[in-house]
């Protein structure tokens, strides 16, 4: 099964790696899954939906993972949108703070 997990574009400045994405995945790993990480917070913002779109069509996803700030709602949204335009039955994950923020103070 190939899982897919998403860190959404912020500002295009990424100073450190997506730690929580990579500690996601390394029990995944652990169960021979294949994990692959895309890091949509480096490089140009008109490259992120080529990016995210050729990595959705060669690596067929079953499962994308999403996590997002505050700031990065916005993008983390777009990518749960491109996804499912891509393919309805992906299943879509969303975790970070934002999510837990919301669901805590509904």
């Amino acid at each position: 099964m190939n899982i897919l997990l998403v860190n959404p574009r912020y500002n295009g400045k990424s100073e450190i790696p997506p730690l929580g994405l990579e500690s996601v995945a390394s029990p995944l790993l652990e169960e021979d899954l294949d994990v692959l990480i895309l890091d949509l917070d480096i490089g140009e913002s008109q490259d992120m939906d080529e990016r995210l779109l050729k990595c959705l069509k060669e690596f067929k996803p079953a499962i994308v993972g999403v996590t997002s700030l505050s700031d990065s709602f916005a993008s983390a949204r777009h990518v749960f949108e491109t996804v499912k335009a891509v393919n309805h039955e992906i299943l879509t994950v969303w975790g970070g703070f934002m999510p837990l923020y919301c669901l805590i103070n509904f």
